[in-house]
């Protein structure tokens, strides 16, 4: 099992998210607009995220209507057909947006990091995007090995393909086709 490809698609996607986090942060200092406006725009920032935990397919709703899920496909699309470790990096680069723009998660990292000042808006965001690629790559490396113990499950001649052929669902419940060999159909 390589370490590799993951190890740079993640590096890439926390590159990506610092590299975007932060020119927005830049930008907003930039224009000189007051600490305490920032602190009214973070606090709706954390509203909008209470009620999306309240009523989750309004988020569905708003990236379809803003084009925004449309935007992420494309960008998903772009590694596609080529190979290495530029692809690597361009589906770590892509998946940046795609993680800023779909993750209602994110929009309280940047309601954080707006109204303080720029190097703890940058500690924030770095400790916050070495956690993300950390989990990442934590579930990267435990799935693959999961997954590599599971491939019994998908041998057509292994006995969970066996066993799940013989059971069939009715409208009742499950009832064991064995079962009905023997007598009448006995259903749980």
């Amino acid at each position: 099992m390589s370490l590799k490809q993951p190890l740079v698609t993640i590096a890439s996607l926390v590159v990506s998210i610092l590299v975007f986090t932060l020119l927005l942060k830049a930008t907003t200092a930039l224009l000189g607009i007051p600490a305490a406006v920032w602190a009214v725009v973070s606090g709706g920032i954390v509203l909008l995220f209470g009620v999306n935990l309240l009523f989750p397919a309004m988020w569905d709703r708003f990236t379809l209507a803003t084009g925004i899920g449309a935007l992420t496909s494309r960008l998903m699309g772009a590694p596609q057909g080529k190979q290495g470790v530029g692809r690597d990096i361009v589906l770590g680069a892509a998946l940046g947006p795609v993680f800023n723009s779909c993750s209602p998660t994110y929009a309280l990292i940047v309601a954080v990091i707006l109204p303080v000042s720029f190097a703890s808006g940058a500690g924030y965001l770095a400790a916050y995007s070495l956690g993300l690629g950390l989990v990442l790559f934590l579930v990267s490396i435990f799935g693959r090995l999961l997954v590599n113990k599971m491939k019994w499950m998908s041998n057509p001649h292994g006995i969970f393909k066996k066993n799940s052929r013989h059971t069939v669902h009715s409208r009742r419940g499950v009832c064991d086709s064995r079962l009905r060999q023997k007598g009448p159909r006995v259903c749980t």
